[in-house]
């Protein structure tokens, strides 16, 4: 028996420290691990039943049937000419240098950007001569900062002058609205520590690899079908399912539980992490067939009544903008198609 004295005791209680010292690090480093890791399990929640790029921040949508999940966001390779992808191109004002979205000209949702033969970005707007913009011809060397929310400043190649003077006719403003061009690697990637830091302080799972090139906070908005129903049938008259603008709709699962998932598959091989719930500003109260705003500011004024952020530190963040639908972000790369079984995990790894 080791006899008792001031020196064992101590080397006792130094070795029990080591040991518990070690367990709290190895639980730490293992925690982190399972919370970065994709699980081993999945569940089967539904299928996709809805793809949509927008290839212009707030121009209309457009919808395909296959598309490639890449880390900015969905791209459309359906179109035999030219692969476009989510969000890449901006309309921003060159005065206030600021981005010029359907908040600012509702309008914007009717501007359609689809990829043409010879590199090209055809721009089409009703009642106006379409524009074709050729990609190899513009000067990457000429980028501009726009300002955005929370303080980000974002860049973004700009066009050129013939598109420019098309934008500003299109839409009848004296604005000098030019068209920006999230143009790799000339542009940076955006980064959470510029003007995210206090989301991602709250919402643990946003990374900077999550923001995609022009969108809001995420390169993927997932909703179900089922919470698209269920709104519509709290209203008088139901609205479209492009006002709330989704990337991936999925089908087969009750109404706003896309609210709480983790780690998503889809299909055999992509896998993505959703991070944030999506609030919702007034272009969801747009009409995308007319470019005009709902006459009651529906369905916005009835998600306001039961759909407001869950904790007071996400309201004293986001205010009373109500929630729908899911931001996600890209974990494994592929391809994913128009039913295709969606997945949830079940176990950490």
């Amino acid at each position: 028996m080791m006899p008792l004295t001031v020196e064992n005791v101590c080397a006792v209680v130094f070795g029990t420290a080591i040991v518990l010292i070690a367990g709290l690090l190895w639980k730490r480093i293992s925690d982190r691990y399972n919370r970065e890791n994709p699980p081993l399990k999945w569940k089967r929640v539904g299928q996709v039943s809805g793809l949509t790029i927008y290839p212009l921040k707030s121009g209309h949508g457009m919808s395909v049937r296959t598309a490639q999940c890449d880390t900015m966001g969905l791209i459309d390779v359906e179109n035999p000419h030219l692969h476009l992808q989510d969000r890449k191109f901006i309309v921003y004002n060159s005065k206030k240098n600021t981005a010029v979205t359907g908040l600012v000209d509702p309008r914007m949702v009717l501007m359609e950007a689809h990829g043409d033969v010879g590199n090209t970005v055809r721009l089409s707007f009703p009642g106006q001569q379409d524009f074709l913009l050729y990609l190899s011809s513009i000067d990457t060397s000429k980028i501009v900062l726009l300002n955005r929310w929370w303080g980000e400043t974002v860049a973004a190649v700009d066009c050129g002058n013939g598109v420019a003077c098309w934008l500003s006719q299109t839409l009848y403003s004296n604005a000098d609205l030019r068209l920006g061009y999230f143009s790799r690697p000339t542009v940076p990637l955006r980064t959470v520590s510029h003007g995210w830091t206090q989301f991602a302080k709250l919402y643990t799972r946003l990374r900077s690899e999550y923001l995609g090139a022009y969108s809001y906070l995420a390169s993927y908005l997932i909703i179900t079908k089922e919470s698209m129903d269920d709104i519509n049938s709290r209203l008088d008259q139901p609205v479209s399912e492009r006002c709330y603008r989704a990337n991936i709709i999925v089908k087969g699962s009750p109404a706003y539980c896309e609210d709480d998932w983790d780690w998503l598959r889809l299909g055999d091989s992509v896998i993505m992490r959703g991070f944030k719930p999506c609030t919702r500003c007034a272009v969801t109260a747009i009409d995308p067939d007319t470019g005009k705003f709902n006459p009651h500011f529906e369905p916005l004024r009835t998600l306001k009544r039961y759909r407001q952020l869950k904790s007071k530190e996400e309201r004293e963040l986001s205010g009373s903008e109500p929630v729908f639908g899911l931001y996600a972000g890209l974990h494994i790369p592929g391809i994913v198609r128009v039913g295709d079984p969606v997945y949830i995990g079940t176990s950490a790894k």
